[in-house]
């Protein structure tokens, strides 16, 4: 423990939040006034990484929106993957469950405190339970968009988060399981914006026509959209922008 109590593998989440940039600020910020907010925005920058930060900040009761709620732990958070090999085992354990390395050199250890969940601190879940259960009474746990419709249904919980765009009947069905969160719940989105790919017969998604539109016109003043770049990133170097942009 430190000498103000907080335990040492705590700090990581405390060395991020003084990192953030003021985009991911801005997406921290906006979740006290907006019952649904978006980081759409490229690679590059930090979309996962701000993303995550929240939702581990949540469970943890530490949070600006549990402050501003007056909501303590325990939380139940449901977090929608395109699957369970890449976004679980590969996404969420490369960007919270691994140290990180910055381009000056400095080093920031995991952002998932070993010592707040149960379990094995390095595989909390299981191939049958894809959760994280805290010692708090808190719990994320993931789906994928995979799943079948039938699978989203009757699951009761407090956030929802979306880790890149989830198929829409998948969101609907799941959005369903905040009627009785708590403080109104939280459903947070962090994802590239889909783009016109005429060559491929592909275009805009859902999301732009009934999330970041609406939004964006004024049409739905409970949501809130970030859009950032790589540029928007103070941590990525010039040089990075050059080679990656």
């Amino acid at each position: 423990m430190t000498e103000v109590g907080i335990p040492q593998d705590y700090l990581p989440l405390f060395e991020w939040a003084k990192r953030h940039y003021d985009k991911q600020n801005e997406f921290i910020n906006a979740c006290n006034d907006h019952w649904e907010v978006l980081f759409v925005a490229g690679n590059g920058t930090g979309k996962t990484h701000i993303l995550y930060w929240s939702l581990i900040a949540l469970a943890l009761g530490i949070h600006p929106w549990c402050m501003k709620k007056k909501v303590e732990p325990p939380l139940r958070i449901k977090v929608l993957i395109n699957d369970f090999e890449h976004g679980l085992e590969q996404i969420f354990r490369e960007t919270a469950m691994q140290e990180q390395y910055l381009h000056d050199g400095t080093k920031i250890g995991r952002m998932l405190p070993p010592s707040a969940v149960k379990g094995n601190p390095d595989k909390p879940w299981s191939r049958d339970d894809r959760a994280i259960y805290f010692h708090n009474g808190s719990l994320i746990f993931f789906q994928t968009t995979e799943q079948k419709k039938r699978l989203h249904s009757g699951t009761n919980f407090d956030i929802l988060a979306c880790d890149e765009e989830a198929e829409k009947q998948v969101y609907d069905e799941s959005k369903r399981g905040l009627r009785t969160a708590r403080a109104g719940g939280l459903i947070l989105h962090s994802f590239t914006p889909p783009f016109d790919e005429e060559t491929k017969n592909k275009g805009p998604t859902w999301t732009k026509f009934d999330l970041v539109d609406p939004i964006s016109k004024g049409e739905y003043p409970e949501g809130y959209v970030i859009r950032a770049a790589m540029k928007d990133n103070p941590a990525i170097t010039n040089e990075f922008v050059r080679k990656f942009s």
